[in-house]
C-alpha cells in the first residue's frame, strides 16, 4: 500500500503579520498547489500570535518534495521579510481520520 505524503512547515513570523500571511496563503498558495499533479489537501494551523503550521498532502513523496520548492518560491515572491524562520518536514501519512468535511 502506497502512503500519501505530507509536507509540514513550521513558520515563525514577524510580529503582527500572521493574519496577512494566512490571507495571502489562502488567496494564492492554495491555488498554486491545486494546479499540481498529486495534490490532495492544504491547510494552515495558527499556533500563536506569530506562528503557523502549513500542512499539505500529496500522493507521492516526489510531489511533496516539489511542494517545498513551490512554497519556497511563493514565500519569496509574496511574503518577503514576513518570515523569521521556517522548518520543513516531509513524511508518510500513516493515518488520518475525519468524520465530517474539514475547513471552509
Amino acid at each position: 500500500m502506497v502512503m500519501q505524503q505530507v509536507r509540514v512547515a513550521f513558520y515563525t513570523l514577524k510580529p503582527g503579520t500572521v493574519d496577512e500571511v494566512i490571507r495571502r496563503a489562502e488567496a494564492d498558495l492554495v491555488l498554486r498547489f491545486r494546479n499540481e499533479i498529486g495534490f490532495v489537501a492544504y491547510g494552515l494551523i495558527k499556533t500563536g500570535d506569530d506562528a503557523l503550521i502549513s500542512l499539505s498532502i500529496w500522493d507521492l513523496v516526489e510531489q511533496a518534495t516539489a511542494a517545498v520548492q513551490i512554497a519556497g518560491a511563493w514565500e519569496q515572491e509574496s511574503l518577503g521579510t514576513m518570515i523569521d524562520a521556517v522548518e520543513i518536514h516531509i513524511g508518510s501519512l500513516e493515518f488520518f481520520w475525519a468524520l465530517v468535511a474539514i475547513g471552509r
